[in-house]
């Protein structure tokens, strides 16, 4: 996927599956970029869209989850 390091950054998709109340670190990201996220389905609780790899990295997105086996998509794009 085009969303670390690579030579034409792309567009990347997150799918998360998981128990009630989510957080998820993400891996593999360049730690100095800037990267837009849109969330696919409004269950994602941040609310600004643009965030840094580190942020991402070592933070993560909160998700709102609910239930078992809830689930969601985030599109990450690197715009640096």
């Amino acid at each position: 996927m085009g969303c670390g390091g690579g030579l034409r950054p792309s567009p990347c998709r997150l799918f998360c599956v998981a128990h009630s109340g989510a957080g998820f670190r993400l891996r593999g990201l360049s730690e100095g970029a800037t990267y837009r996220v849109k969330p696919l389905d409004g269950k994602l609780v941040e609310k600004q869209g643009i965030l840094s790899g580190s942020f991402l990295m070592n933070d993560g997105l909160n998700l709102r989850l609910e239930g078992d086996f809830d689930s969601t998509a985030v599109l990450l794009e690197r715009i640096d």
